[in-house]
């Protein structure tokens, strides 16, 4: 694990799902890594610098969040330069929450070592986000683009130009 060796899985029964299901495994480790020397690199599913997450307009996302950071709690904050955004807790290591407990909140959250959270995030429009994820341990931030697109359906209709007769 020090040396940045971990994942996670996702179990889905639906390979649809899988296009809006997006996995945040946060933690340290890397190359620079000598024995019994804490790790200077906090890594975002292995990367210091990881991919931006693509979602839909109007569809819901559902962003999995895993801590295996092993000595600091982890920030996620969802957010554009303006706000920050809304989300529903739907699920608390691996299992649903309770319908009183699955509620629309700030996109914020922060995690001890070892937990794991999912959230529910509908898009309305297009636009760019991040996804902050701070470790104020160590004081590392690594920013994970967003990236929200109109659906190819609805692409293709704004593009597309009607002409009368």
């Amino acid at each position: 694990m020090l040396s940045g060796m971990y994942d996670a899985i996702i179990v889905t029964d639906r390979l649809r799902d899988l296009a809006r299901n997006h996995l945040v495994v946060v933690g340290d480790g890397g190359p620079a890594i000598e024995d019994k020397i804490e790790s200077p690199f906090a890594l975002v599913n292995g990367l210091t610098s990881p991919r931006p997450l693509r979602l839909t307009v109007g569809e819901t996302h559902r962003f999995r969040l895993v801590s295996i950071n092993p000595d600091w709690p982890v920030r996620f904050t969802l957010r554009n330069d303006a706000v920050t955004a809304r989300w529903r807790a739907v699920a608390k290591e691996g299992a649903d929450l309770p319908r009183a407990m699955a509620t629309t909140r700030p996109a914020m959250v922060v995690m001890e070592p070892g937990e794991t959270a999912d959230f529910e995030f509908t898009p309305k429009v297009p636009g760019t986000w991040r996804l902050d994820v701070a470790n104020d341990g160590s004081g590392s931030q690594i920013p994970v683009k967003v990236i929200v697109e109109l659906s190819p359906d609805k692409n293709v209709k704004a593009n597309t130009t009607t002409f009368k007769k």
